[in-house]
């Protein structure tokens, strides 16, 4: 499933109690996640991830991008995206959005709900959130940064065997034959000099 970003200036209902665990982030920009405007894009040409901004006075505004196709060198069809500047919407419904904040002990899932009419924002709640402790996620994390760090050597390994053996081998052989032919020339140079 697809969705778009929003960040949002305006102030967020944040759990009460965790407060201090939340000072220092710049919530203005986290980027969240929503898909309440999958229905807005229906018929449009491209379906791409679009930007939306909540400012501080609570209206809407979405990030305008210019997306075409291009040809590439071999053929394929590639959308290119430029910004075209922001744009305030006239939207009338509830949005939904949400995002997951990576903190040092513990992982938090947050989730919005906004109530917007004609792009004016009315109403602002936090409807769920979730707190885990991050233990198994840094876990992992640090073991398949483990496993790319040794993918890495074993790529630099591979290549040194590919050098090895396709380039400094061949190179290795025209020089042997091309030291046997300078032997023979000075001994052939030798024999007609007597």
């Amino acid at each position: 499933m697809t969705f778009d970003y929003v960040t949002c200036e305006y102030p967020l209902p944040l759990p009460e109690e965790e407060q201090e665990n939340f000072e220092g982030v710049d919530w203005s920009q986290f980027e969240f996640q929503t898909n309440a405007f999958l229905l807005l894009k229906e018929g449009e040409e491209f379906f791409g991830i679009d930007t939306y901004a909540i400012d501080t006075e609570g209206e809407i505004y979405k990030q305008v991008m210019d997306r075409h196709y291009e040809e590439d060198a071999h053929g394929l069809l590639d959308v290119k995206e430029s910004f075209k500047g922001v744009e305030k919407i006239d939207y009338t419904g509830e949005l939904t959005f949400n995002g997951l904040h990576l903190h040092e002990k513990y992982d938090y899932f947050l989730e919005f709900k906004a109530l917007f009419w004609k792009g004016d924002l009315k109403e602002l709640s936090l409807a769920d959130w979730k707190k885990e402790d991050n233990f198994d996620r840094v876990k992992a994390q640090k073991t398949l940064e483990e496993k790319f760090k040794n993918a890495q050597r074993k790529d630099a390994g591979l290549l040194k065997k590919f050098w090895n053996k396709l380039i400094k081998l061949p190179l290795m052989v025209v020089r042997y034959i091309l030291a046997l032919l300078m032997k023979a020339s000075f001994t052939v140079e030798r024999w007609l000099s007597l």
